[in-house]
């Protein structure tokens, strides 16, 4: 499934220009450093001139704790983060931004200062940009909580397959598609749309 993921991906950003980012030039102010699959830790991208391609994690809080990030442990999540010790959801994400090529992610609760009403109120302001300028947001649309696996049993009858052949010629377009295509019916657009992401604010 990564497989057939990152090919999607790779087509999509070589051949459907409005579908890259905007304005490659922007990152967030904090974004999540993946070192490898068990380390990783906060960055702040004022502190470099680089720029940081980077994955954004939409999700439902829940009602769940979580780690998050607070002035009180900001200086330790900017040196080490244990990956084993975060909810399943941003594990997985992780997992696949790690699938992708990337090596960073954004996700609101680790890259907002949430005890911080000045840090909250400015990065509120940029959540359009952040999620605008990614190269892939990353919706976890099946898990009521961070805790939870996005990861589920796709139903069958939610996926139409269609034979490939020659498409539209317009730049934002694929000019043609492989033999097979799984696409999801309106039943599984239903799904995403009425689900439980659509509880909250991201």
């Amino acid at each position: 499934m990564m497989g057939l993921l990152k090919y999607w991906f790779k087509e999509c950003y070589n051949n459907h220009p409005y579908c890259r980012p905007s304005s490659p030039s922007f990152s967030p102010t904090r974004l999540l450093l993946i070192e490898n699959e068990y380390s990783a830790r906060i960055v702040e991208t004022k502190d470099c001139n680089a720029h940081y391609p980077y994955v954004a994690l939409s999700h439902c809080w829940g009602t769940v704790s979580r780690l998050k990030l607070q002035k009180s442990n900001m200086a330790d999540l900017l040196k080490h983060i244990r990956i084993t010790e975060l909810p399943t959801t941003y594990r997985e994400g992780i997992s696949v931004t790690l699938a992708l090529g990337f090596s960073y992610i954004w996700i609101d609760s680790l890259c907002i200062i949430q005890d911080d009403e000045k840090d909250w109120a400015e990065e509120a302001a940029m959540m359009k940009d952040v999620f605008e300028h990614c190269f892939i947001n990353l919706s976890a649309t099946a898990a009521p909580d961070s805790l939870q696996s996005n990861f589920t049993h796709r139903d069958a009858t939610s996926i139409l397959l269609l034979e490939g052949g020659e498409l539209s010629s317009a730049p934002h377009r694929p000019r043609s598609i492989p033999d097979v295509v799984a696409l999801p019916t309106t039943l599984g657009l239903r799904d995403a749309s009425f689900g439980r992401m659509e509880s909250r604010g991201l």
